[in-house]
């Protein structure tokens, strides 16, 4: 691990033979991500500097997210449990994902078209969902392609070519994001997008499952439901919600103490 405090006897050896040991292109694209986020920081703060305006709601955002911060820096210099480098660590880390959206705005508000995902991607998702789909059906009902791993509930979980089914569902996810934003101008998307959600599902990650389920509940509510169906869907969607989860909550929280979700979830309120 490269991160923390470089001390006067690690040498040009030592890094070199870190970098072998993890692979040239691991160690590139471990590192990778926190330029790209710090590059999108500068480029976000200069579209500030420059008197862009930011919508309403993501000003809200941003003062939510800096009461967030506060809150940790306070409580870490009071509580000090750990170096302020590690916090400053920890603050960097968990503003990933603001940064990053506050920074793709900074750079495409007003300069992208809205059809710009359905002119340059939307054909190519379809034709990767077709072909993870394909190749899908082919490891359930011929002789596997790929290892088999993780097997749950009445199979083994779908991989494919990922080294973990995470990877697989999460690359299905961000096709469907991808084909959900341009559903409006290509109606067949939802077909590819049916492809997808089948494939996500028998990755067996509850997180990708989840998701399948958001991703429909969201669809009826705000296409197909009338207002005076809501309120019974809405119930019955809490009531799906609880049953699918229960077994996920009774093994990570009531059955094992030494469950880590358990640990860390006391410790949490302790600190806290």
């Amino acid at each position: 691990d490269l991160t923390g405090d470089w001390s006067s006897d690690v040498c040009s050896s030592d890094l070199a033979l870190i970098i072998n040991s993890k692979g040239i292109l691991n160690y590139f694209f471990s590192y990778f991500h926190d330029a790209l986020t710090f590059f999108l920081l500068l480029i976000f703060l200069v579209y500030i500097i420059k008197g862009k305006k930011i919508l309403k709601y993501e000003f809200m955002i941003l003062i939510c997210f800096l009461l967030f911060i506060i809150i940790g820096v306070i409580s870490n210099f009071h509580s000090n449990v750990q170096p302020i480098g590690y916090a400053l660590s920890d603050i960097f880390i968990c503003s990933r994902f603001i940064i990053g959206y506050f920074g793709v705005v900074a750079i495409c508000r007003n300069k992208i078209s809205k059809t710009f995902l359905f002119d340059h991607f939307n054909n190519t998702c379809k034709i990767t969902s077709v072909i993870l789909f394909i190749l899908t059906v082919h490891e359930y009902t011929f002789p596997p392609f790929f290892k088999q791993v993780d097997f749950r509930y009445f199979a083994y979980s779908n991989i494919l070519f990922f080294p973990h089914p995470t990877y697989l569902a999460a690359a299905c996810i961000i096709l469907i994001c991808v084909l959900v934003v341009s559903i409006n101008y290509d109606k067949h998307n939802i077909y590819y997008i049916i492809l997808l959600c089948i494939v996500s599902i028998l990755t067996f990650r509850i997180k990708a499952i989840g998701f399948v389920l958001v991703l429909f509940l969201l669809y009826f509510i705000i296409i197909l439901l009338d207002k005076k169906f809501k309120v019974i869907f809405y119930v019955l969607s809490l009531v799906s919600v609880m049953y699918i989860g229960i077994n996920q909550l009774q093994a990570y929280f009531f059955t094992n103490n030494f469950s880590p979700r358990l640990i860390m979830l006391k410790d949490s309120i302790k600190l806290a």
